[in-house]
């Protein structure tokens, strides 16, 4: 089970109805708004400690894209008025804050945080290139950020290899196949050696994407 940041931007009822709140995170079926980092961390504290969530999931590529710097609190603080009332790049410098609250805070409960990686998760934002494994490099591995366990769901497909590759060279990233799984037809065999080329094997997660049964073979 998992809990993420949200993945609705302005320009559509349920990306409003998430920004009046700043946030909407769930505890035994009930939303109440988040309205602060501080707010966030203790809803998250209570998902994974009380209701045995045990990870994070973020569309920051769909959203932002990777290749994002981090935003201040202060900076945050600003963009949060131009954000509600619609101002998209306000809400991504916004979206981009809370991603490095949550990265900390998964960081102190020893949860991981899973992001969409590669052509998948829809929803886009901007860019689609924007989502190559490669650029988050700058940001997971800022010293804040490098104990904050991290998963690149999907495989980054089709840069399956830069996935491997940070993999490889960050201690705290692991990659997950679902979703390129059931869906890369006659390069599954081919996706599959691309990571363990360079990957080590302890960091190979295998899963289905919620598309069928984990593994397929």
């Amino acid at each position: 089970m998992t809990v993420g940041p949200g993945r609705h931007a302005p320009g559509n009822r349920r990306g409003r109805a998430a920004l009046r709140g700043k946030r909407r995170c769930a505890r035994r079926g009930e939303t109440r708004p988040c309205t602060s980092a501080n707010r966030i961390e203790q809803r998250l504290q209570l998902l994974v400690r009380q209701d045995g969530f045990v990870g994070v999931k973020a569309h920051l590529a769909e959203e932002v894209g990777f290749g994002v710097e981090p935003v201040s609190p202060s900076d945050a603080q600003s963009a949060l008025a131009p954000a509600k009332a619609g101002d998209l790049a306000a809400w991504k410098r916004l979206y981009v804050a809370i991603f490095g609250e949550t990265m900390l805070a998964c960081q102190e409960l020893g949860v991981p945080v899973h992001v969409h990686s590669g052509i998948t998760g829809g929803l886009w934002q901007g860019q689609v290139g924007n989502a190559d494994p490669f650029l988050l490099v700058p940001f997971i591995r800022r010293p804040e950020y490098i104990r904050t366990q991290l998963v690149l769901l999907h495989g980054g497909y089709p840069w399956i290899q830069n996935a491997a590759a940070v993999a490889h060279a960050l201690p705290h990233v692991w990659v997950d196949l679902s979703w390129t799984t059931p869906w890369i037809s006659l390069r599954l065999a081919e996706c599959y050696r691309d990571l363990i080329g360079m990957a080590p094997l302890a960091k190979l997660m295998v899963g289905s994407g919620g598309h069928g049964t984990p593994e397929i073979a």
